[in-house]
């Protein structure tokens, strides 16, 4: 149990690369295929992930300038560490017993969505135990109130967001399972009333030598830049004292840039694989599904949408 929950269920790039692999099985694939779409599902989370991280890497320094100059300190307190070394174990029990009512959800009710954000599937049993915990539970009932509210956000939440994300993408292939659920909600209701499809700022006149702003890696860089050249200035301890600010922001720019764009390419590997990888288990155990990946996935499409207008 503890090798699947350390090592699969916490490990992105493993478990859609298994359930990339499990799919084609499914379908009866060749050898050559089972091997290339799995090992290319895995790659494209290990992409995402690096691209992720590079845009974290990038954005670090400003917080923790920020935090030195306003004189604010973290404290130290019970972590995700400590307390998994405690609760751990009621955790993983969670989670698995999560997993399994969240799959029966999907096959019997016409709820229709498998969650496949990784890393949620271990955070959000994460937190319902620690909330039980904080609030006096232990044993069984703490591990079911744990394995129900995770599994109930598993199935319903993204569910219940499909609409306005099928709305951004343009079709339903797919839906968000991501924390944020609640705000997406707020702000795409408040969109829905006050918004105006027809019009867009992608509608403005803006001069062609402006143009390169629709490819939002550069457009990000850019921002950047300006973020930490501000930053600079009102933190000093943002850049070393031998170091320049200018030439500072601007290689944090340029790795945020590039951070995006190998985001967007892993997220682009990732779809053209775990898809249709994921057709032969939905024809099999829950037909008719649809796959719940973490936010990042709606960027490729963002930026498709920018280059079509």
């Amino acid at each position: 149990m503890n090798f699947i929950t350390d090592h699969i269920l916490r490990n992105p790039p493993v478990l859609l690369g298994l359930i990339a692999m499990i799919g084609l099985i499914i379908q009866r694939k060749s050898v050559s295929d089972i091997i290339k779409g799995s090992l290319s599902a895995a790659f494209g989370m290990v992409i995402l992930d690096a691209g992720v991280g590079m845009l974290v890497g990038a954005i670090a320094p400003l917080n923790v300038a920020v935090q030195t100059e306003l004189g604010v300190q973290v404290a130290e307190g019970l972590s995700d560490v400590t307390f998994t070394a405690e609760h751990g174990g009621a955790i993983g029990l969670a989670m698995f017993i999560g997993l399994i009512i969240h799959l029966v959800i999907a096959r019997f009710t016409p709820v229709k969505t498998i969650f496949l954000t990784g890393h949620m599937l271990w955070w959000f049993p994460f937190i319902f135990v620690a909330a039980g915990v904080e609030a006096g539970l232990e044993g069984g009932l703490l591990i079911g109130l744990g394995a129900v509210l995770s599994a109930f956000y598993w199935s319903f939440m993204p569910w219940i967001m499909r609409k306005y994300v099928w709305d951004v993408i343009g079709d339903d292939s797919f839906l968000i399972g991501h924390p944020t659920g609640i705000l997406s909600l707020i702000s795409g209701f408040v969109a829905k009333r006050v918004g105006n499809k027809e019009k867009s700022t992608e509608d403005l006149n803006i001069p062609e030598g402006l143009g390169f702003f629709r490819e939002i890696s550069i457009t990000g860089a850019l921002v950047m830049l300006v973020m930490n050249i501000v930053v600079g200035i009102i933190a000093p301890s943002l850049v070393q004292e031998d170091g320049n600010l200018v030439m500072f922001a601007f290689n944090a720019a340029l790795r945020f840039g590039a951070g995006l764009l190998i985001m967007l390419y892993g997220v682009r590997l990732l779809i053209n694989q775990i898809i249709p990888s994921f057709q032969g288990i939905a024809e099999k155990l829950v037909p008719g599904a649809k796959l719940a990946f973490d936010i990042p996935i709606l960027f490729n499409y963002l930026v498709i949408n920018l280059r079509r207008k």
